[in-house]
């Protein structure tokens, strides 16, 4: 009768590591951002119309509340991914995520829309990086698990459409259309010191020096 072969054990190199230990606490934090900010669209298209009553807004700028938001978030995606790669995906998505919760406080104290489309700009210039950044941390994090982990998190854009107009509604019933965008203060506030604290750097990668001819 033949040996069965040994399994591989932790020692093995040929043994696959499951990566760092903390792999799950990073997701988690990734996961709950990407979440918040997914939830905020939703949100704001349920409050849109509270919104504009209370701003006095025209309605062919309403609907720039919207729009705005997803052209800046379409905008930084890319831009996002280089300087993760030159600076680091932690600093990408801490200030990302930093910025998005400035952004939020601007759009609750906003006066008129037109102070209300700029910060709606700039929440998605600033949480279009949470995304590629996002995705960097997991792949360097996650060794077994790394496809489904980062399946997992892409899955926070639906789950953000879906709870994001229920939790918006709840919010405009008891404290108005301004609280959905003032409750991004303190939860952002958190899970920023959180991000800075427990997530890796982020590998770098040199920058490539021009080459000049002669």
């Amino acid at each position: 009768m033949r040996d069965q072969p040994a399994a591989p054990t932790a020692s093995d190199p040929g043994a696959e590591h499951p990566g760092d230990p903390r792999r799950h606490l990073v997701f988690a934090i990734l996961a709950s951002a990407m979440l918040i900010f997914n939830m905020q669209f939703g949100m704001v298209a349920v409050a849109l119309g509270p919104m504009t009553d209370g701003l006095h807004a025209p309605l062919r700028w309403s609907g720039w509340v919207l729009t705005i938001f997803l052209l800046g978030m379409v905008i930084s995606q890319p831009i996002a991914g280089g300087l993760a790669e030159r600076i680091g995906a932690r600093a990408v998505f801490v200030g990302g995520l930093f910025a998005f919760t400035l952004a939020s406080v601007v759009c609750a104290l906003a006066p008129n829309v037109y102070v209300l489309i700029l910060g709606r700009l700039a929440q998605g210039l600033a949480g279009g990086g949470l995304m590629p950044s996002g995705i960097s941390l997991i792949g360097e994090v996650y060794v077994a698990g790394r496809t489904r982990a980062i399946g997992l998190y892409a899955s926070m854009m639906p789950f953000g459409a879906v709870f994001g107009p229920v939790a918006g509604g709840l919010i405009v019933a008891w404290s108005g259309w301004r609280a959905t965008f003032m409750i991004n203060a303190p939860v952002g506030l958190v899970a920023c010191l959180l991000a800075f604290l427990v997530l890796p750097p982020g590998a770098r990668k040199p920058a490539r020096s021009a080459d000049l001819p002669g």
